[in-house]
């Protein structure tokens, strides 16, 4: 009788745990299952990116190309060190080398400068459109705004940024020289081209570039120069009877001008040294004025802030330092004597011996240091001159033509 109550008790104990425990399917699923939030709740915005599709991979920065939008400053600025470097190291390259570190450049920011790079290979049009799809983050946000401007207003929208551009980095230095460059390519040449190329050669220098890639801008200055009349400010005058270059000299001389009949010339795009009754010529508002660098011996002439040439130069040997800071140019002599200003001998133009060469333009305040030319040619370039600016031959019978008595001379550090 008790064995048969026992086995009725644990039927019912046991039939009381099934009723009361949870069962493990129950417990499994309330432990795992996660819960769903609407957008209002988690604040998502109501459009914007999305997360890639399950299953599918999203494309990297090489892949995409140029397609997408264009990046926020945030974006544009928190990943781009390595692509602003690497802009850096392209713009102060040597023409010669700058194919080969775009070319060999990986990545995103590689992708993106060897695009920015068809500019100099006559694919403005193309990139310009790829820019339209998508602005590149990976060479930084002030890259970014150039090629923004560039993009939405052309030339004109690019020249007002760069022209205001304050504390520019890499990006302005390779944005300017490419405005510069793509003015000259379509014939546009104009004074604000001439202007930025300007503070371009200026901020070259104080940021240390060497003097081997200030010097690679002589055929961009000399374009510059070669079309100054059609970009600078000039009055008309009608030739009288009479009148010659030389004369004319004179009277701008009398005025206060150091305008020089090569600058005229130049101005006006002829050759030819004489003039004819009647005709027209357009005299420059603005007379040229020389700044020399003398660290890295490169010597320029200037109409105010528009280059008209750069020159490589010579500067005086350690012993012999050119002087720095303000002067004026006083004698001008063609084919001069040279006096050895140590031993007194006099040694006529034309002797090998002669370091003058063909010009002399002496400085007013310090007589015997001055600009001239050179016997040996090899010698540009160095520092051996006795405290004097040495140019070429050609450049200084240039520079002579362009200047007269009077016209100013900076030389910097």
């Amino acid at each position: 009788m008790r064995f048969p109550a026992f086995i009725s008790l644990l039927v019912f104990l046991g039939a009381l745990a099934w009723w009361f425990w949870p069962s493990t399917e129950s417990a499994t699923s309330t432990s795992t299952q996660t819960p769903i939030a609407t957008a209002e709740e988690v604040a998502l915005p109501v459009s914007g990116p999305q997360a890639p599709v399950a299953g599918t991979k999203e494309p990297t920065p090489e892949e995409a190309g140029h397609a997408g939008p264009k990046p926020s400053p945030a974006e544009a600025g928190a990943n781009s060190v390595a692509g602003i470097r690497l802009l850096d190291s392209w713009h102060r390259a040597s023409t010669l080398d700058r194919p080969g570190v775009a070319d060999s450049a990986r990545g995103a920011e590689g992708k993106a400068l060897q695009n920015f790079v068809s500019l100099w290979n006559d694919g403005s049009d193309a990139y310009r459109v790829a820019l339209k799809n998508q602005i590149p983050a990976q060479l930084g946000a002030e890259f970014a705004s150039y090629a923004e401007a560039w993009t939405k207003k052309g030339l004109k929208g690019l020249d007002e940024v760069l022209a205001t551009a304050v504390g520019p980095g890499p990006a302005w230095f390779a944005w300017s020289e490419a405005f510069v460059d793509m003015c000259q390519q379509q014939r546009m040449s104009g004074q604000q081209a001439g202007v930025l190329c300007g503070k371009l050669i200026k901020r070259m220098i104080a940021n240390g570039y060497s003097r081997e890639r200030i010097l690679e801008l002589i055929p961009m200055v000399n374009e510059l120069g070669d079309a100054a009349g059609g970009n600078l400010p000039g009055e008309n005058y009608v030739v009288a009877s009479g009148d010659s270059y030389w004369a004319l000299c004179r009277k701008w001389a009398d005025l206060g001008r150091t305008t020089n009949h090569g600058w005229v010339r130049l101005f006006n795009g002829r050759t030819r040294t004489g003039l004819r009754a009647g005709e027209t010529l357009s005299i420059p508002k603005v007379d040229i004025s020389i700044e020399a660098w003398r660290d890295i011996r490169v010597t320029s002439a200037w109409a105010g802030d528009y280059p008209v040439r750069l020159w490589d130069s010579s500067m005086g040997e350690e012993a012999a330092q050119t002087p720095l800071g303000e002067f004026s140019l006083g004698v001008f002599l063609d084919d001069p004597t040279w006096t050895n200003p140590r031993t007194g001998e006099q040694v006529p133009a034309g002797n090998p011996d002669n370091p003058l060469g063909t010009r002399w333009m002496a400085f007013k305040e310090q007589p015997s240091y001055g600009i001239h030319g050179t016997q040996d040619a090899s010698t540009i370039g160095s520092f051996e001159s006795w405290g004097c600016i040495r140019l070429r031959n050609e450049d200084a019978e240039d520079l002579f033509d362009l200047v007269g008595p009077g016209a100013r001379v900076t030389i910097h550090p």
